[in-house]
């Protein structure tokens, strides 16, 4: 339940900050959202899949690490997100069935 709560949360808060708009440029602030929910998304998709992890390095090494994770979550997310949101629905369906 806790990660269906945290999706609604990232898409309003994208949803409202807009972020992806620019005075020349136009965007639905449904992507902006999109964007949020699929960063959190494709986090967990990678975590999931391979957990990256660094175990040591400088920390400008820590630095390019997280970012590289934070650009590969975004590009993973947007094509998983809808699996893993409906997934997580079912969980909490199946959950609430069983009460």
């Amino acid at each position: 339940m806790k990660y269906v709560i945290l999706y609604v949360a990232l898409f309003c808060i994208g949803y409202e900050l807009d972020f992806m708009s620019s005075e020349t440029v136009r965007h639905s602030p449904y992507e902006s959202g999109y964007i949020l929910l699929a960063l959190v998304c494709g986090w967990q998709a990678l975590n999931r899949i391979m957990p990256l992890r660094m175990e040591s390095g400088t920390l400008v090494a820590w630095g390019i690490y997280a970012l590289l994770k934070v650009l590969a979550a975004v590009v993973v997310g947007i094509f998983t997100a809808p699996l893993i949101v409906l997934y997580n629905i079912y969980k909490l369906i199946v959950e609430f069935r069983k009460e």
